[in-house]
């Protein structure tokens, strides 16, 4: 018996506590507090300022590349680098919930792209855009380790599966993530925003079971 895959859909309710990740319907509902950011720090023009220490501020990029590459369901939760929240611990917590004793799989990162701006905060901490390429594999170790997804979802139709099995599928996406990192990275640094539940699928290719 294969699994099943539901699409990686989000939404955003609004201030809350805690991601319900749970529910298996398709939909994934993210309820947090929104953090105010303080105002750019602005010139004598008037101007948002840019970091004068951007390319260490763009570290955290790759970092967090770095800890959301994991084996299911190895991923670990917490990260001295990054503060605990939706787009972090919750993250990992979901994915690796999707762990299944049929199949091998993998979750790996990279930061790609131009370098984007870095500005740089009224509080002294850096506002940083990261592009990050998700490399999505999966592999079944079993005779039922095979891997099925909604019918109708990008995956399913990047794949021209129509619903059907797969033996094994490799699919990379694209994601843009916003981080806030403290001045000198004295403390873990906030992933503010990250359409990590519904990254862009760039392209997919599979083995069909059968």
């Amino acid at each position: 018996m294969g699994t099943d895959r539901i699409p990686r859909q989000a939404v955003v309710d609004g201030p809350g506590t805690r991601p319900d990740l749970g529910s298996g319907s398709g939909t994934i509902h993210i309820s947090f507090r929104p953090k105010q950011l303080p105002d750019f720090h602005r010139t004598a023009s008037g101007n948002a300022q840019q970091s004068t220490t951007a390319t260490a501020n763009r570290s955290a990029c790759a970092d967090f590349a770095e800890f959301l590459s994991f084996s299911l369901p190895n991923g670990r939760t917490t990260d001295d680098r990054f503060a605990k929240g939706p787009f972090t611990s919750d993250l990992v917590r979901f994915y690796n919930g999707w762990a299944d004793d049929d199949l091998y799989t993998t979750l790996s990162y990279k930061a790609v792209g131009t370098a984007l701006p870095v500005f740089r905060l009224a509080n002294a901490s850096a506002f940083v855009g990261c592009t990050l390429q998700q490399n999505y594999d999966e592999t079944g170790i079993s005779p039922e380790g095979t891997v099925a997804f909604d019918k109708g979802s990008d995956i399913d139709l990047a794949l021209a599966g129509d619903g059907r099995q797969w033996r094994s599928v490799d699919a990379v996406s694209s994601m843009t993530v916003l981080i806030e990192v403290p001045p000198g990275q004295s403390s873990p640094a906030t992933v503010l925003a990250c359409d990590c539940y519904d990254p862009q699928l760039l392209t997919a290719t599979g083995v069909g079971a059968g």
